[in-house]
């Protein structure tokens, strides 16, 4: 419930993403509601947004 890191452990995906969404390193974020409800995550999708977001920062 609330603002929630997510982070993959054990998933079939390229090493590169593996560390990319790694628990303590991933910058998926997402708010959880209090009830029962579903979560799809495109991962493609959000190494692209974390790669602009990294060109940004300062």
């Amino acid at each position: 419930m609330g603002w929630n890191q997510i982070g993959l452990v054990n998933a079939p995906i390229g090493p590169d993403l593996a560390d990319k969404f790694h628990p303590f390193a991933s910058p998926i974020r997402r708010k959880i509601p209090q009830h029962r409800s579903e979560l799809a995550i495109d991962l493609y999708e959000e190494a692209i947004k974390d790669q602009k977001a990294a060109l940004q920062r300062p």
